[in-house]
């Protein structure tokens, strides 16, 4: 557990420190980039280093689909009553504006959202994280099917907190909530596609669903 803890200690550092230094024109503009390089590296070169086996990705053909299955049951489950709770928040609390179809993500931010931040982050979060919190915290719960613990309840609340810590703004904490999904769908598809993807629709979904209404 340490070792997860001071990597994830160093890995927020870096990104809190890569936020600072907009004298570095080139590195703060790549910053992103450079961040998410990071997330993928590590959780690779230690599993390489300790020559374990990636028991995160998916391993088969019908794993993906299985995976995929998955996705989209929880993206229905999830963004439909989603939907009317921003509709019933945006009459009480946003002057009662109609709801006004906002132009769709570009697929320059689909391919951002997935490649650069979901992909990097779950890989790092989920991936290895929460693969080695589950090992330490033995599972206690079974939650529609999944077998969770104390280690998916941490990760959940370090995943919320580094964002913060990289660069504060007062809602991280509500990113806690949604990261129960992504853990969950890491243990219950034992794979980073569904997360993946259900991380990505999540952030494009929020964004496009607020513009549908504040224009």
């Amino acid at each position: 557990m340490i070792q997860v803890l001071l990597v994830t200690a160093v890995v927020v550092a870096f990104g809190h420190m890569i936020e600072r230094l907009q004298s570095f024109s080139i590195l703060f503009q790549y910053r992103s980039l450079i961040f998410a390089a990071v997330l993928l590296y590590v959780p690779l070169a230690i599993t390489r280093k300790h020559r374990n086996q990636l028991v995160f990705i998916e391993t088969s053909p019908l794993h993906v689909l299985r995976s995929l299955g998955f996705f989209l049951l929880w993206a229905i489950i999830i963004f439909v009553p989603y939907t009317f709770l921003v509709h019933l928040w945006a009459q009480l609390y946003w002057g009662g504006n109609p709801f006004k179809f906002a132009m769709l993500p570009s697929w320059n931010l689909i391919l951002t959202q997935l490649i650069v931040v979901a992909l990097p982050e779950e890989t790092f979060f989920r991936g290895y994280m929460q693969t080695r919190f589950q090992q330490i915290f033995k599972p206690r719960w079974s939650i529609f099917g999944a077998r969770l613990g104390w280690g998916w309840i941490l990760t959940c609340i370090i995943f919320a907190a580094a964002h913060s810590l990289i660069q504060f703004q007062w809602w991280h904490f509500a990113i806690f909530f949604p990261s129960l999904v992504f853990g969950y769908l890491r243990e219950r598809t034992d794979g980073l596609i569904a997360p993946i993807l259900f991380h990505a629709l999540s952030n494009l979904f929020m964004e496009w669903i607020v513009r549908c209404y504040i224009y």
